[in-house]
């Protein structure tokens, strides 16, 4: 559906190639809009395949509606995506459709979307006589009124000649923490009562669980960055050990780094993360800390380069070692 609102020349914002009837000189013309070259397919069928998964027996989202009005066309293509927590972005010339979705994390695995930031890589704001004024990282929290506790969800029910129908979710842990804070959604185009109950779970999900934003200044790297990347960050003055810098040199099981790194405890499942040749994070299990140089239990997937970045991350304390989704940049 998203991918035909955008490129049908029709009812859509597709692009239409023509050609005049002149008699001797036909010219061709193309009307402004989008065309299948300017569409990355590869996120699109990706999140078709999130779509169509399987849950008790139906798939996790579908869309049945009308749109026979006029609209204003990116509020209605956002809303269109927003269905299945997806957003659109435009990066490095092509229209990407990015999930909100939670990523596969395997004991020995890399995934393209993690991004790695310490002291090390970002803008620090100093005097004129070099000193550090403000920290790398600035952190902001939600009230406690914004934090919802409770959703009704609108949705239309065959069963009742689609009629409009509200579904109440609550959360009774966030109730008893921070009140009774109500929101009332419109799940567009969903016709199943199970659907819009994910819905309301996604939208208490997002509220209470996202209650902290980091904002930072990095050079050219940032050019990188899309909206839904993760960060995994390693700041000082939160994990209060020095855990992340720049490697010195690598071999296949073994890093050299800038720093002593640190960890808190011995206990814990440490692991670190580093980019690979192809500039792809993965992360690898500590087997051991000596001096400035780390080794871990098997080999890299991909060998890290001198001058990368590497992390130090204690798996087992997510609320001191957080990631961050990217929101804008």
């Amino acid at each position: 559906v998203l991918l035909d609102l955008l490129t049908n020349p029709r009812y859509g914002l597709g692009r239409q190639d023509y050609e005049t009837s002149h008699p001797t000189t036909p010219v061709t013309r193309s009307t402004p809009g989008i065309s299948m070259a300017d569409i990355d397919l590869a996120s699109f069928r990706n999140a078709a395949e999130y779509c169509d998964d399987r849950i008790d027996g139906k798939k996790r989202f579908t869309f049945n509606a009308y749109i026979n009005r006029k609209a204003d066309a990116l509020d209605l293509v956002r809303s269109v995506a927003s269905s299945f927590h997806g957003s659109i972005v435009y990066a490095g010339g092509y229209i990407t459709l990015v999930l909100d979705r939670k990523s596969k994390q395997g004991s020995k695995s890399h995934h393209s979307l993690f991004r790695l930031y310490s002291e090390a890589n970002v803008i620090q704001e100093t005097g004129d006589d070099g000193i550090v004024e403000a920290p790398c990282f600035t952190y902001e929290g939600t009230g406690r009124q914004a934090r919802t506790s409770v959703v009704e969800v609108s949705w239309v029910n065959p069963s009742e000649f689609y009629k409009e129908n509200k579904e109440v979710v609550e959360d009774v842990d966030a109730i008893q923490r921070y009140g009774y804070n109500h929101k009332s959604v419109r799940a567009m185009g969903c016709t199943d009562r199970e659907q819009a109950r994910r819905v309301g779970r996604y939208v208490l999900g997002s509220n209470v669980l996202n209650t902290e934003t980091v904002s930072f200044k990095v050079a050219t790297e940032g050019a990188m960055l899309l909206p839904g990347d993760i960060l995994v960050i390693a700041d000082p003055l939160k994990t209060e050990i020095a855990s992340g810098g720049r490697i010195v040199s690598a071999r296949n099981n073994r890093i050299t780094v800038d720093r002593t790194p640190q960890r808190s405890s011995t206990s814990g499942e440490w692991y670190v993360y580093t980019y690979g040749a192809s500039g792809i994070a993965q992360r690898n299990e500590v087997n051991s800390i000596s001096g400035t140089d780390i080794t871990i239990k098997d080999t890299f997937l991909s060998t890290p380069s001198s001058s990368q970045m590497f992390i130090l991350v204690n798996e087992e304390d997510e609320n001191t070692f957080r990631r961050y989704r990217v929101q804008s940049v």
